[in-house]
């Protein structure tokens, strides 16, 4: 009996081992939920020049200028916007330079 109680201590010791390097890179042990995703910004602003690839350069309302591409079907279908279409632009509080075109007035 005693060869399994070390048996069950080194198991015990791997698995807290597992959860530590688990908890260090984001997850959540135990609970089976996730974390939530981040807030997006909507800005809106008008799309200043048509960039290869599908990317769009959109001038938002405080006068900052930014890279975005086209959403695929976010909130229904995207029409291809031009130069001077208004638009709403998604974009990541931690990168403020890129951004994703969810809505597109033409």
């Amino acid at each position: 009996m005693s060869g399994f109680a070390i048996d069950l201590a080194s198991l015990t010791g791997l698995c807290s081992s597992i959860a530590a390097v688990e908890t260090r890179a984001g997850r959540t042990i135990g609970t089976g939920s996730r974390m939530a995703k981040e807030e997006l910004l909507e800005l809106p602003g008008v799309v200043s020049e048509a960039l290869p690839n599908a990317m769009y350069r959109v001038k938002l309302d405080n006068d900052r200028e930014i890279v975005a591409v086209l959403a695929e079907n976010v909130h229904g279908p995207v029409p291809t916007p031009t130069v001077g279409d208004k638009v709403l632009v998604e974009v990541k509080p931690y990168d403020l330079t890129k951004g994703r075109i969810s809505f597109c007035i033409p």
